[in-house]
């Protein structure tokens, strides 16, 4: 449910949400975000530690405080805690709330699927638009011709066949990139 909320987030944005380069520069990124965590917001759950590490790394159970006990952890810390919900204001209260639940630390305390459909942003107005109210293209969307070459060892529409590769190119980049620039331009 992280990754919806970060969805959700980014929608509202238009730009992504906590995007690192690496491991450790994604958690600085929603440490900085969101503040660093403290032992009781982020624990490491036992069935977590069971599944994942107990066999391979030989992890007693009285390991299982917080995340400063995991194998590898380094100390990212010194983040404080940032209202970052005011970034998606424009989801009123009910928005707002429903993104803090999904972008929770623990994914324990965070709601299932089914749990975050029953939110009371779901069913709080404003209603969804009807579909027959939504904007409309300003002209009927067709399929444009391809030109000959693009339809190189294809089938004809409608015999049932089934698609040739096309041929290859030396390089083997060189089709597929001028065949979407001719899709795309």
């Amino acid at each position: 449910m992280w990754s919806i909320g970060t969805i959700v987030v980014e929608l509202v944005l238009r730009v992504p949400f906590l995007a690192g380069d690496s491991d450790i520069d994604q958690l600085k990124k929603t440490f900085h975000a969101l503040g660093s965590p403290t032992e009781q917001e982020w624990p490491v759950s036992t069935v977590f530690l069971t599944i994942c590490w107990f066999p391979w790394h030989g992890i007693s159970s009285s390991h299982t405080q917080g995340h400063t006990k995991l194998p590898d952890y380094h100390e990212i810390s010194g983040y404080p805690k940032n209202p970052w919900w005011n970034l998606v204001a424009s989801l009123g209260k009910d928005g707002q709330d429903l993104c803090r639940e999904l972008l929770k630390l623990d994914p324990m305390k965070r709601p299932t699927a089914k749990k975050a459909l029953y939110h009371r942003f779901f069913t709080q107005p404003p209603r969804p638009t009807p579909p027959i109210l939504l904007p409309k293209p300003a002209a009927e969307l067709r399929p444009r011709q391809l030109a000959p070459q693009d339809l190189a060892g294809m089938a004809p529409a409608g015999t049932g066949t089934k698609r040739k590769d096309p041929p290859e190119s030396p390089s083997g980049k060189e089709n597929a990139r001028s065949v979407a620039r001719r899709l795309f331009v």
